[in-house]
Formats: structure tokens, C-alpha cells, sequence
């Protein structure tokens, strides 16, 4: 089995209440960035599958990917 990795993957928009539930092993912080957009980020340990996994459910919602990022260390 593949290792896990930390990743922060930012997306457009706000996750409602309702939606975090989809992301349960998942930290997920709302807020707005320097321009006033709303952006969330989820922070995890994902392994390969796990983060595809969490990018389809990203797409389920229809929501814009912003950025993936594997947090080193």
C-alpha cells in the first residue's frame, strides 16, 4: 500500500455544513483569500487512492479546484 501523504487541496467557494460530512477524515477551513474570493481548504493524510477519492467528491460538487499541494516534512 501506497504511503500517506499530508496535501492541502484548495478549492473555490464555500463548503457548507451540510457537504463536510463528505470529507470526514478531513480537516476543512473556510475563509477568504486576499481579493475577497471564498476559499476552502481541506488538509489530510491521503494515500494515492484516498486523494483521488476526495478530488471525485470534489467534482461531485462541482466545485473549482484551486490547488493540490503535498505538504513535505
Amino acid at each position: 500500500m501506497a504511503e500517506r501523504q499530508e496535501y492541502h487541496i484548495q478549492i473555490e467557494g464555500w463548503i457548507g455544513e451540510p457537504w463536510r460530512h463528505w470529507f470526514e477524515d478531513t480537516l476543512v477551513r473556510s475563509e477568504r483569500a486576499r481579493d475577497g474570493t471564498p476559499v476552502t481548504t481541506l488538509h489530510g493524510r491521503f494515500d494515492q487512492a484516498a486523494l483521488r477519492g476526495v478530488l471525485c467528491k470534489v467534482w461531485d460538487l462541482n466545485l473549482t479546484v484551486l490547488s493540490v499541494t503535498r505538504v513535505e516534512g
